[in-house]
């Protein structure tokens, strides 16, 4: 199913259902389920945990009001779904469909009338063209060519063998000329293909994995909470829903990380995880090459992160 960036909810059937009889908290962590699963096609992955993540919900908070609204989802698969916006759902993307489907048929026709009526005024004015113009003769074989016998065609020599040409005395009196021309044609045939451009590795795993990794590198930092908030786990949420590669996205928080550390950035305050938001949404135009990641960036991340960890006592 596409992803619809609007939401659709029926306030006469959530007024007509139980919903409203739960409490505010309850009440609030259903409605933010069904705007997370109407964001991922009316589904939400079938794990509490990564729930708690997209909704940004605390932990009491989540045993106080999850008894009361997990009767309203079921388990389909791997997901959480709720039967009433499935419903609302297929019917918003059949309306979607609907539109865009007569969005083309009407871009097509006016296609299609403008070439008629550019094709008319083409075919009106070669016909009077053709109407003023007097007919040519047809030109008559000449005696002499079809008398003279046509010359044999050279063989065409094939790729792989060389073909031997005498130096001309005008042109190539010393043979260079003609060993130029070799070395061109073997260059032509033997050199491989250029390689193409390699691709840069880069993968979203699962959201759980994701968030995981990056509060990993987040908490490594020198300076850093030794926690991420409500807000990292949104910002978290965002890149893997916009599907940015997770190693882009440790590999930025790194460099930046070793930057920082050597000097050559501002020594600002490391809050959040929005201090690297910036140099993270840059990959989508700039990758990271993987190598310099690899070998240069992560061992030197490796230290300060072990420099950490020894401030703490782990």
């Amino acid at each position: 199913m596409p992803k619809l960036l609007a939401e659709w909810f029926w306030i006469d059937r959530w007024d007509g259902s139980s919903a409203p009889l739960l409490s505010m908290e309850a009440q609030g962590i259903y409605r933010a389920m069904l705007s997370q699963a109407w964001r991922r096609s009316a589904r939400l992955p079938n794990d509490l945990q990564t729930v708690q993540i997209l909704i940004r919900c605390r932990p009491e908070e989540w045993a106080r009001s999850w008894p009361l609204v997990k009767r309203y989802w079921r388990v389909d698969g791997e997901d959480l779904v709720n039967d009433t916006q499935l419903e609302i759902y297929a019917d918003a993307v059949a309306r979607s469909d609907a539109a865009s489907e007569r969005g083309r048929k009407g871009g097509k026709a006016s296609a299609l009338v403008r070439k008629l009526k550019s094709g008319n005024k083409k075919r009106s004015r070669t016909q009077v063209q053709l109407e003023l113009k007097p007919p040519s003769p047809s030109p008559s074989p000449s005696p002499s060519l079809s008398q003279s016998p046509t010359p044999p065609e050279p063989p065409t020599p094939s790729s792989s063998t060389s073909v031997d040409v005498p130096p001309s005395p005008a042109n190539d009196e010393d043979g260079e000329g003609l060993s130029s021309l070799r070395m061109a044609s073997e260059t032509a045939v033997s050199a491989p293909p250029p390689d193409s451009a390699p691709e840069l590795p880069g993968s979203v795993p699962d959201l759980k994995s994701y968030v995981t990794a990056i509060a990993a590198v987040f908490t490594s930092v020198p300076g850093a909470p030794r926690r991420i908030g409500p807000q990292d786990l949104e910002l978290a949420t965002a890149w893997h829903d916009d599907g940015i590669p997770l190693p882009q996205v440790v590999g930025s928080i790194q460099l930046v990380a070793v930057r920082r550390s050597a000097g050559s950035t501002a020594r600002t305050p490391v809050r959040s995880l929005a201090y690297f938001r910036a140099d993270v949404e840059k990959t989508r135009e700039e990758p990271l090459e993987p190598g310099y990641v690899q070998f240069v960036v992560e061992p030197r991340f490796a230290e300060l992160a072990g420099s950490v960890r020894q401030e703490n006592g782990a």
